[in-house]
């Protein structure tokens, strides 16, 4: 898992000069979505219409497959969820360009567009915000998977809904697991939200700028001169106080990382089994820093060759009384992969809101737990090598400690041991 060292030391900011700002289309009666405008940034340009998929949803899926067509161009906001119980859910949300046929096993041609652990109610249908580009153009479709792991309420043998001109759902159908076969026909409970958006081919152009000619001033200048002497020099302040890569000191507070200034973020790697003696599905560990850093990703060794659904969950302090309460812990990482045994598998997208992790001996660090620890629970369908009877490893800037594997996700411990695998 790779870590780079973090400054712990405060550090000046220069604004330096206001740009120009470009002016605002927001209240022309068009939503451009080329120019970022949406229902939460201009609602007056861009009104949203809600399109009920299912009235009458009484029976229960993990997973359902749409295709929606559009009769105009429009945008999609979010999607709305009725969960199967009352209770915590891992969602995640699929979008893809035209029909799902052919591709309802194939994760590689979906875009992943909601990934995150949300209170799914039985009674109060969850709105969940889309996090992608969903621009569908009139005439042309899009297809979603939507996925919740403790189930979604659904309608079984309905497979298609319509709006009026706008939008057309059809084509419906609830899996048995996320990318998994088709069990039958059927809308999923809830609203799918939308908003009319401008064609690309409908702006109006830009007008074209004519340049005058050159004439004399018949008014005062919009700025006087000042009182100082034309020969003085003007004050430049030093670039380093805006950018300060090279510094020394890595400074993730001016997004600095080991990709954007690997002069002062330097990456060092931890390996936590050099050996594999037998495979587990699930594996948890703590990691102590022993000076300022922040993990960036974490590699394992896949038990064989084949996709596998991979979790990664995170947990400030120690894990201890939290083996089993998926609850307690924020979800990083989640997706089908093609694994390779031969090599390692390494995960750099660790969506984590707290990733970053700092020692200090002196007091303890504000939202990072007690002696600043931080623990790691990795979940692999298909199993993850892992060398049994090793719980420990270190170097000089952190220790992983309390190495432990299970059966499956969130399951009681069976043994001490560490993956096959790096902290970086």
């Amino acid at each position: 898992m790779p870590f780079h060292s973090l400054s712990t030391q405060p550090t000046n900011s220069n604004p330096g000069p206001t740009p120009e700002v470009p002016t605002n289309p927001c209240g022309n009666g068009i939503c451009e979505w080329q120019k970022d405008e949406s229902p939460k940034s201009c609602p007056e340009d861009c009104t949203v219409t809600d399109l009920q998929l299912s009235s009458s949803a009484n029976d229960a899926s993990k997973a359902v497959m749409f295709t929606a067509d559009a009769v105009k161009d429009v945008s999609f906001s979010s999607i709305s969820v009725f969960g199967k119980k009352t209770r915590n859910s891992m969602v995640q949300i699929y979008t893809r360009e035209g029909t799902y046929t052919g591709f309802e096993n194939n994760p590689n041609e979906w875009i992943l567009c909601f990934n995150g652990i949300l209170l799914l109610q039985e009674e109060v249908p969850t709105q969940i915000d889309l996090e992608c580009s969903t621009y569908t153009k009139g005439g042309e479709s899009r297809s979603f998977q939507v996925y919740a792991k403790a189930g979604m309420r659904v309608e079984k043998s309905a497979s298609s809904s319509s709006l009026n001109d706008l939008l057309i759902v059809q084509n419906a159908v609830i899996l048995k697991d996320m990318f998994n076969e088709v069990n039958d026909y059927g809308l999923m409970g809830g609203n799918l939200r939308f908003y009319e958006v401008s064609s690309p081919l409908t702006l109006q152009p830009t007008a074209p700028v004519t340049a005058r000619p050159t004439q004399t001033m018949s008014q005062e200048p919009s700025r006087r001169p000042t009182s100082q002497p034309t020969s003085s020099k003007p004050t430049i302040k030093p670039t380093n106080s805006m950018n300060p890569c090279g510094d020394g000191r890595c400074h993730p507070q001016q997004n600095e990382d080991p990709q954007t200034c690997p002069a002062d973020c330097t990456t060092e790697e931890l390996t936590l089994a050099s050996n594999s003696n037998k495979a587990a599905r699930a594996v948890m560990f703590t990691v102590t820093a022993l000076q300022s850093l922040s993990v960036t990703s974490l590699s394992f060794t896949a038990k064989k060759s084949a996709q596998s659904l991979v979790e990664i969950y995170t947990l400030v302090g120690e894990y201890s009384g939290n083996e089993s309460n998926e609850g307690a812990w924020t979800l990083c990482f989640s997706s089908v992969m093609q694994l390779a045994h031969d090599q390692l598998t390494t995960i750099n997208d660790l969506n984590c809101p707290t990733l970053t992790i700092a020692s200090s001996k002196r007091k303890r660090v504000k939202g990072l737990g007690e002696n600043n620890k931080r623990s790691y629970h990795v979940f692999v369908k298909n199993g993850l090598m892992i060398q049994g009877g090793v719980s420990t490893s270190s170097n000089t800037k952190l220790s992983v400690d309390n190495g432990i594997f299970m059966k499956k996700k969130f399951d009681v411990p069976k043994g001490a041991a560490l993956m096959a695998g790096r902290v970086k």
